[in-house]
């Protein structure tokens, strides 16, 4: 998650430095939330990585996670937003 996600924001920061007639603004501003919530997660998982599935347990890490675990991986999420707002904003895109 941290990969991917650190991987679309740069993307997206190339892509609207490359594009200049400022159309690109509300998608960078969506892909770059998106790839804010995967490094946060994503660093969170790396703190507290979700437990293995038991044999046949079809749920996903988010549903076997404990209460604790969900919201510490929400925080990292949002954190990962702010922090991207934060990028964006002194990067001036």
């Amino acid at each position: 998650m941290i990969i991917g996600g650190a991987a679309a924001a740069a993307l997206v920061v190339a892509l609207d430095a490359w594009d200049t007639d400022d159309q690109a603004g509300p998608k960078a501003i969506f892909l770059l939330g998106i790839g804010g919530i995967g490094v946060g997660v994503g660093l969170v998982q790396l703190a507290w990585p979700p437990r293995p599935a038991a044999p046949g347990d079809a749920r996903n890490a988010f549903e076997r996670a404990p209460w604790p675990q969900k919201v510490l991986w929400v925080i990292g999420g949002f954190a990962g937003i702010v922090a991207v707002a934060i990028a964006q904003a002194t990067v001036n895109l």
